[in-house]
């Protein structure tokens, strides 16, 4: 049976003295460096290849860039796209495919904690973001439109998302037919963006869960770099998730 681990310095495990949940963000993993097997510069970020120049059809841009105004994109051979989600806050754990736990894959951490129950858990911390999150987390252009609406209008949940990483070598759907603009695999450029990784990052096993606020009237609002610590009022409850 599956087991999800979260690698964590010892004061901060839930199951001791730790009494916050920290969330990082697409943003903050892109700006750190790679060496250190947390950073990534394509967080975030997804793309389409061909080897020779193409017109994108208005379908196939608009499944890799939803809402883009213009119908038709034209890249060049051998190059690409990529497109940025809006950024959202992420927890990120490790999955094992049995009851063994290899601590050596973040030696960087010296305890960890067991997620026995990751959908009661994401739902906590759903809740936590629900009543801590505000105007200020919300990056500026966002925050522009939001401003826009009247007080009445401007209402934000969230969208939890959770999935195993995906590690392939490029972070890129390719397009089989020049002529027709038409994509070889496809696959969500969503997905793409937030639960693909590149290979060499496979070792790490990431099991991730997603928190995208929105806004019924705006549609996705992206929030602030800076990951977000959540402070646990209710730590006995989050407890029962965990092991």
């Amino acid at each position: 049976m599956p087991r999800i681990v979260k690698f964590i310095d010892e004061k901060h495990n839930l199951n001791e003295a730790g009494d916050s949940i920290r969330l990082g963000t697409l943003e903050h993993y892109q700006s750190l460096p790679e060496e250190g097997g947390i950073g990534d510069y394509l967080e975030g970020l997804a793309g389409f290849k061909t080897s020779e120049d193409v017109t994108l059809t208005p379908e196939t841009a608009q499944h890799m860039m939803p809402g883009l105004k213009k119908g038709v994109i034209t890249v060049s051979g051998g190059g690409g796209i990529y497109k940025a989600v809006n950024n959202c806050y992420l927890f990120c754990a490790t999955m094992f495919d049995d009851w063994y736990v290899d601590e050596s894959i973040f030696p960087q951490y010296n305890s960890y904690y067991t997620i026995n129950n990751f959908q009661k858990f994401a739902e906590f911390i759903g809740l936590l973001l629900r009543k801590s999150f505000t105007l200020n987390d919300v990056q500026e252009h966002s925050l522009h439109f939001l401003n826009r609406l009247p007080a009445t209008e401007i209402r934000i949940d969230w969208r939890i998302d959770a999935h195993k990483v995906d590690y392939s070598r490029e972070k890129a759907l390719e397009i089989s037919n020049p002529n027709s603009g038409e994509l070889k695999n496809f696959v969500p450029a969503e997905y793409l963006r937030l639960f693909c990784k590149p290979k060499k990052y496979s070792n790490q096993r990431e099991f991730r869960i997603a928190f995208r606020p929105f806004c019924a009237n705006l549609g996705f609002l992206s929030v602030k770099p800076e990951p977000k610590n959540l402070s646990l009022n209710l730590k006995p409850e989050v407890q029962q998730w965990i092991g």
